[in-house]
């Protein structure tokens, strides 16, 4: 892990909102309860405090608010951050008084700013935060930045390390589903092309003891039912064969895959060689191979 000083601190960044219970296509001013971004540059006021279950308290005194430069802040706010599978560099980074921090995360009730790590999904996949101290930028691991480098739009500063899960994927007549602690659906930008498109995150719904599949029969032999977590998405979500995906071609299946978190987008790279790049900024997705 390579990492340099940086000259200024970040600007604004630009978070889509990963959509709840809509068609990736629906408008944003539709989705109910969409919480406000939190995208804070200050000073720790005290230590991190821990809450435990991998969960951490910062007091911080914000001194700029990114997100909302019009907003008023008092002497302190609180941030709860959230991390799971070492899927942060939270650990590496002494936090004391005085520390300079750049939280982005989301709010909740009482104005907490919330941050999820990487595969901790406590919000909706896609609404993913982080903490870091200002002035340093690290980069992409070396399972993720063959693919980071590759990609056509600015990444910035890698927030968490490159983490190795088994994910379990399927795809689609007109995209492709990922598994991490809730699912992340890429859709095809439209028909033939299949390297790029839009992409959104929902929590896993399916519950044991549901019905893996709810028995539709494919039109061909070589189309399937998608089955469980993909499969309630798929149809509760999606619009099941008529929607955007159409059906699935291949049955679900699990490899190990790289994934590793941006300041403006996800890397996932699979141990069969191919990469997908999820920007944050206007949900759009892009593969570039390793």
């Amino acid at each position: 892990m390579r990492a340099f000083v940086r000259p200024t601190v970040m600007g604004a960044l630009a978070l889509g909102l990963g959509l709840l219970s809509l068609h990736p296509g629906a408008a944003l001013a539709e989705v109910p309860n969409v919480p406000g971004r939190c995208d804070w540059i200050g000073t720790a006021n005290a230590p991190l405090t821990n809450l435990g279950s991998n969960q951490s308290l910062l007091r911080m005194k914000v001194e700029q608010d990114l997100g909302n430069p019009d907003a008023t802040h008092g002497d302190e706010d609180t941030v709860q951050i959230n991390t799971a599978y070492e899927s942060s560099f939270l650990g590496r980074y002494e936090i004391k008084a005085g520390s300079k921090l750049h939280s982005s995360g989301y709010l909740r009730q009482g104005n907490q700013c919330v941050v999820d790590t990487l595969n901790v999904a406590t919000l909706e996949p896609g609404r993913e935060g982080y903490i870091e101290p200002t002035g340093v930028c690290l980069q992409a691991g070396g399972e993720t930045i063959a693919v980071a480098e590759k990609a056509s739009r600015s990444l910035g500063c890698a927030v968490g390390p490159a983490i190795a899960l088994t994910t379990p994927s399927q795809p689609f007549q007109g995209g492709r589903m990922f598994y991490s602690r809730g699912i992340y659906v890429l859709e095809h930008a439209a028909m033939g092309q299949e390297t790029a498109g839009s992409w959104s995150g929902v929590r896993d719904p399916f519950r044991d003891p549901e019905p893996e599949v709810a028995g539709l029969t494919p039109p061909a032999e070589n189309l399937f039912e998608p089955r469980r977590g993909f499969g309630k998405t798929w149809r509760d979500l999606y619009s099941g064969p008529d929607g955007a995906l159409g059906w699935a071609v291949e049955d679900e299946r699990s490899e190990t895959a790289s994934w590793q978190q941006f300041e403006n987008g996800i890397v996932i790279v699979l141990q069969s060689g191919s990469g997908y790049v999820m920007y944050y900024d206007g949900h759009t997705w892009e593969q570039r191979n390793r």
